[in-house]
Formats: structure tokens, sequence, C-alpha cells
């Protein structure tokens, strides 16, 4: 196990220096050989489905405190917005590298921003960059199954305009705020599939 002791962008020409020098990511800077092996063992007899994280994940998990993220849109939108896109911009570079690898599907972490940001914060500040992303996965011939452990009830109805293939986890209480019966009439209702 690993964990980031300090992220990158402390300010705002942190990220002017991110968005000049960042490289995107290439097959020379993911080593994917677990995964084509992992490809060839199972044949026709399973998936490979590895674990990528969403753009807001990506974002404050790799470049700023989560803290500092979910305030960069009341401080300077211009700011946020830019690493957003610059975070689904290099999200989407590694993704490519797995799918051109052999993954299946794809595990999508979509967590921190559940149960941390409230419906408002999400749709006008997250879901276009999950839209998009969710897109590319399936014009690339990909599904997604979207993980949010915790609490997650209260973006159900936004979760499912990303064009998501699959959720999980359904926490009950106290872990969770799930009822299952809720969560599949309202994933019910509201899901859609975009073309692909």
């Amino acid at each position: 196990a690993y964990a980031y002791l300090e992220l990158p962008i402390k300010e705002s020409r942190d990220l002017d220096v991110l968005l000049e020098y960042e490289p995107a990511w290439t097959r020379d800077h993911v080593d994917t050989s677990a995964l084509r092996d992992t490809r060839r063992m199972i044949g026709d007899h399973g998936i490979t489905c590895p674990w990528v994280q969403g753009v807001f994940n990506f974002a404050g998990l790799y470049y700023r405190k989560l803290e500092d993220l979910m305030m960069d849109p009341y401080q300077d939108e211009g700011f946020y917005r830019a690493l957003m896109a610059h975070a689904l911009e290099q999200n989407w570079s590694y993704i490519d590298v797995l799918l051109d690898s052999g993954a299946d599907a794809l595990a999508y972490g979509g967590n921190m921003a559940g149960g941390e940001v409230g419906p408002q914060f999400f749709e006008q500040l997250v879901l276009e960059y999950e839209t998009e992303l969710i897109r590319r996965i399936h014009k690339a011939g990909s599904r997604i199954i979207w993980h949010n452990c915790g609490r997650s009830s209260s973006l159900w109805d936004l979760y499912a305009r990303t064009g998501m293939d699959c959720f999980e986890s359904l926490a009950q209480p106290p872990e969770g705020d799930t009822d299952l019966g809720q969560a599949k009439s309202q994933l019910g209702r509201t899901w859609h599939s975009p073309g692909v």
C-alpha cells in the first residue's frame, strides 16, 4: 500500500507548471504486463477489470488536497476548471493505455465526491467531467462499474446521468445510506445508456 504525503498543486502557479510540463501517459509510462498476462490467461472465461479513478477522484488523489479542491470553485472557478480539464485529459491518457492493453471493463472510483459534496456541487462542477470521461470509455468499447462506498443516495439521479453501466457499493446503514428497494427504483427510473 502507498499514500502520497504531499500533492503537487498548492497554488495557481503550480498548476501552470503542470499544464506546461506534465506529459500524457503512454505505454512507456505504464507497466501493463500483469494486465496483458491476465487477459491471456483467462481467455474467454472471465473479464479483466482494473481499478481507475474518476476525474474528481483523480484530481483529489494525485494533484490537490481534497479540502482545497472542494473550495476551489468558490475561490477561483477558472483555476478549478483548468485543473479538472487537465485531470480529465491525463486520466483519459492513462485509461486509454489500459484499454489498449486488454482491459475489458473498468472499476471506476467515484467516491470522493459522493457523501462529501452535495447534489448542486456535483451537478454544476463534477458531472460534465465524469460524463465526458465515461463517454470516451464507451466510445473505446468498454464499460465501467462506478464505485461509491458509504453514503451516496443524494447523488443517484446525477450518477445515472453520467452514463455509468453499473453501480457499487450499495452499503446499508450504518456504513452507508442505501435502501436496496429505493436504489433499484431510483436508479432504474433514471438510468440511461448513451449511444456509443
